[in-house]
């Protein structure tokens, strides 16, 4: 590998960081409309009695979903117990993991220069 994609590679690297912060600036509404309070109120729940929720959301069709969403929200309460604080979390982790595996992606197809 040269020195100058290596170089590119690692801007974009550092740009990718940046944008992954600004969400924490500024995390927005969207982690308090439509499943997350309910998500989140499972994870207090549990929290609160020491417990890890043995059930996720109800879906449209009449079928409970898996508790993985409520169990990461739990893990989350037990390292930090600001609700703000855990939306910025989320919202870090959601913009970097996605960027990275875009970043991965497009590394993996070779015609394509990230």
């Amino acid at each position: 590998m040269n020195t100058g994609r290596k170089t590119s590679e690692i801007l974009f690297i550092v740009f990718l960081a940046i944008l992954g912060l600004i969400p924490l600036i500024w995390p927005g509404d969207a982690p308090w409309i439509n499943d997350e309070p309910r998500l989140i109120q499972i994870a207090l729940d549990a929290h609160r009695t020491g417990d890890w929720p043995s059930h996720g959301l109800w879906g449209s069709r009449g079928f409970q979903y898996g508790p993985f969403p409520a169990w990461t929200y739990t893990a989350a309460l037990y390292a930090m117990d600001d609700l703000i604080d855990l939306v910025r979390l989320k919202t870090f982790l959601t913009v970097v993991l996605t960027a990275a595996a875009i970043f991965w992606l497009a590394r993996s197809i070779p015609s394509l220069n990230p």
